[in-house]
């Protein structure tokens, strides 16, 4: 009787084993996935890096002698701002400064031939235009904050209207003009 006993436990512990080392090897194969994929990301990371580097170098570049002529400061983000807000519309204003309009129609060609180019046009995600406003309300719902988004967005509007309005702009591909996504 105590030979069946001892013959059911060794089959049992084999079983055990066998267990063991199955799941030893899906945690293994499991960690060189984690792992793989970590280097993956790394490399993402490092070329996305990378290229913000050199797009920051080229968007400096182009625009060095424009940087106190236009009032424009080129951020690390890459975001690109014009300073002088009497330049750019008047205030409570939503029309665009006649000097505003020819800093733009140099501008807009400038920056354009930088982000279209082929190392770049599977990097950048979006260009966003954005408007800001100053401390001078249009008071048109008598709700100084909602007055404000309104004027910003039409600012942002009036400069996105104007930039495809420019003979630059009616020279793009069809290729360039999806890659703006106007």
């Amino acid at each position: 009787m105590s030979n069946k006993k001892e013959n059911f436990w060794i089959p049992y512990a084999d079983l055990m084993t066998v267990l063991m080392v199955i799941f030893l090897f899906i945690s293994l194969a499991y960690m060189g996935l984690i792992q793989y994929q970590k280097k993956e990301q790394d490399k993402v990371f490092e070329e996305y890096k990378q290229t913000k580097e050199n797009l920051y170098k080229e968007l400096e570049q182009t625009f060095k002698s424009d940087f106190t002529r236009w009032n424009l400061e080129l951020d690390k983000d890459l975001s690109i701002k014009f300073t002088n807000p009497e330049v750019l519309f008047p205030s409570g204003k939503s029309d665009i400064t006649q000097k505003f309009q020819t800093i733009l129609s140099e501008f807009f060609p400038k920056y354009l031939n930088v982000i279209t180019q082929d190392k770049y046009k599977d990097k950048i995600a979006e260009i966003r235009i954005e408007g800001h406003t100053d401390e001078v309300p249009t008071l048109e719902t008598n709700d100084p904050y909602i007055d404000n988004i309104k004027l910003s967005q039409d600012r942002s509007r009036k400069v996105l209207q104007f930039l495809r309005g420019l003979n630059y702009y009616k020279t793009l591909t069809k290729e360039q003009e999806q890659l703006l996504q106007f």
